[in-house]
Formats: structure tokens, sequence, C-alpha cells
């Protein structure tokens, strides 16, 4: 399942920018994203959890479980943040606050260099339900080939009311995957996205 740490390190985690890339078989990231970007426009959400990469030590019974988490993580926050529209290519170099989907687990992904993200796509997008933000998507080079490594929906830092939109929707996710009471999750959320006056935002780039 989609573990609550795991997720956490996910919002932490600062996305690298863009690396080159050498061919490999099957579509690659330009071709994955635009593929996955529609789906999410579809609200089609088990189709994306499908993309998204798994550990090929992984077994059917292991598989179909991190599926339907996946389905149920990304449909929370697609939820919440509505259906992305007008994607437009975002700078490499741009840093929002963000919250993040992604397979496997952190052992795993810590055995990988840059935590096993290779290259990173970012669109400017508008959101059907919080209005401007950014839809990042990350990508693996799996022996297979590319392959989806993470989904992040943010928004910019001096959007209005980022902050609280981000902490709010932060905290009804915490609630449903994870059994830690109201001040744990609190204070988690402060550290993730920290008072500006407090501290410099907790913000993340591609």
């Amino acid at each position: 399942m989609v573990r609550y740490l795991r997720l956490v390190l996910f919002f932490l985690v600062a996305v690298s920018a863009m690396t080159s890339c050498t061919r490999e078989a099957g579509p690659e990231p330009p071709a994955l994203a635009q593929h996955a970007l529609v789906l999410l426009q579809r609200a089609d959400y088990a189709a994306v959890a499908n993309l998204i990469y798994e550990p090929p030590s992984y077994g059917d019974a292991k598989l179909v479980q991190e599926r339907q988490a996946l389905t149920d993580a990304l449909a929370y926050l697609g939820g919440e943040f509505g259906a992305p529209s007008d994607p437009r290519p975002a700078d490499p170099r741009i840093v929002f606050y963000k919250h993040s989907i992604a397979g496997a687990d952190i052992s795993y992904w810590k055995s990988l260099p840059n935590f096993g993200i290779d290259q990173g796509l970012g669109y400017y997008v508008h959101f059907g339900k919080v209005g401007s933000g950014v839809l990042a998507l990350t990508f693996i080079r799996a022996k297979k080939g590319w392959a989806l490594r993470s989904v992040d929906f943010g928004l910019m830092p001096d959007a209005p009311q980022a902050r609280d939109t981000m902490v709010r929707i932060g905290r009804g996710f915490l609630k449903r995957v994870s059994r830690f009471d109201e001040a744990t999750i609190t204070q988690l959320l402060e550290e993730m996205f920290p008072q500006p006056s407090a501290a410099k935002p907790a913000e993340n780039s591609l």
C-alpha cells in the first residue's frame, strides 16, 4: 500500500531538473507525459496508476494492492485540485509547493541514484478547483525502457492562499493514509510547509 512515511518523504524530496537520456525501447518521457496528462484530464486515475513504475520483484498480488493504493491516492489529490487543463511547459528551474504520488517504498528509492529520478517534465496548468498551479511528472529509466516515476500536484508559493491550500489538502490526505493524531499531523505539515516568516518555504523544484 502507499505508506505514510513514503509519502511524507515524497512531499519533502526536491525533484531534480531534466537530465539527458539515451534512446530506449518504448515511449520516451515526452510521449509518456502527454499520455499521462490526457489520462489525468479525464480523471482516469486507474490508468495513470498503471503507468507508475513498481519494482520488478513485486508479485501479482503485491502489484494489485499497489495499483489500487496509487489509484486511490491519485483520485484524492485529483479530486482536491481538480482536473488540469491548458498545460504549458514549465521552466525546469521552477520551485513550487507539491504533493507527490509514487510507487515502491523508501528503501527501494534510497537504493537508487537520485531516488530513481532520471528525468522530469513540468507543466503550468489550471486546476479545476484550486486554479493556476503546476503538474510535474518524473521518470525512471528502467531495464525495459522509460516509466513514470511520480506525479506531483502543486501550487506556486506566491499564489493566493497557496500554503493554506496545500496544508488543507495534506491534512486530509494524511488522515486517509495514517493513524497519526491531529497534533502529529499538524506538526508534520508545519515541517513540510513552514510559515514564510518562520523559514524559507518548503518549495520543491522539478
